[in-house]
């Protein structure tokens, strides 16, 4: 029974970060919200990829939940696009990176450097165990402020964008906040995971990310396939 312009000025007098509770029923957290960013201003439909576009993935590791993000960004506007995430649980380190690869071996990754503490080791040498199965992996900054600030600051200059297909990572998104008794510190006991990776992913991005076309340019320099037992496979894929 509203006018489109009743709810638009409606809409502008409700706090950013409870426009989508409000309007669409998505649930949030209220004040407490670590992105107050409306859906909306970060999700996209459609979405091509092209063999230019520098790509990595962002890893975090647990035995409850290992999870990665996959961005790419586009040169043209510096526009870094989510497009692909992984959630496995309870699972050998074989399985987790066998489903990782299967989004391109190439595709290089920036990993929590504290690693899963509940197995009692440390970061380096769960990252050593990954890249004994073929995943290329750099630590990533687990520094929390600045990494949200990262984040934050890209989804704020429009340059941090995500797939709307991202179920797990969206869930997250809605419900992602600090903690009630101390807004200063993240709340404990969330599933965050994707988040983290994503602040991973964020804080080396630049320095580590390859696009297609430099993974061949990389190969045809060196005149043999990376990984040379696998020359008859698909250079990008692995497989």
């Amino acid at each position: 029974h509203l006018s489109a312009e009743d709810k638009e000025t409606m809409l502008k007098e409700i706090p950013v970060n409870e426009r989508d509770a409000r309007s669409k029923g998505v649930p949030a957290l209220g004040s407490g919200k670590v992105y107050p960013i409306p859906e909306e201003d970060i999700v996209v439909r459609f979405l091509k990829i092209g063999s230019n576009w520098p790509r990595a993935y962002g890893l975090d590791f647990g035995w409850n939940r290992t999870a990665a993000i996959w961005g790419a960004k586009d040169p043209a506007t510096g526009i870094i696009y989510l497009y692909g995430e992984y959630y496995g649980s309870k699972q050998a380190p074989y399985v987790h990176a066998h489903a990782i690869q299967a989004r391109g071996k190439y595709i290089p990754g920036i990993a929590d450097p504290r690693g899963d503490k509940s197995s009692e080791r440390d970061g380096t040498k769960l990252m050593d165990e990954y890249r004994a199965l073929g995943l290329e992996l750099t630590s990533g900054d687990n520094a929390i402020d600045a990494g949200i600030a990262r984040v934050l600051g890209l989804m704020e200059a429009g340059l941090l964008k995500v797939c709307y297909n991202l179920e797990n990572w969206l869930a997250e998104y809605r419900v992602y906040r600090y903690d009630p008794k101390d807004p200063n510190k993240i709340a404990r006991n969330q599933e965050d995971h994707l988040m983290d990776a994503t602040k991973y992913l964020i804080s080396r991005f630049d320095q580590v990310a390859l696009s297609p076309d430099e993974y061949l340019e990389e190969q045809e320099q060196q005149n043999t396939p990376r990984n040379k037992p696998y020359s008859d496979r698909n250079i990008i894929t692995g497989y």
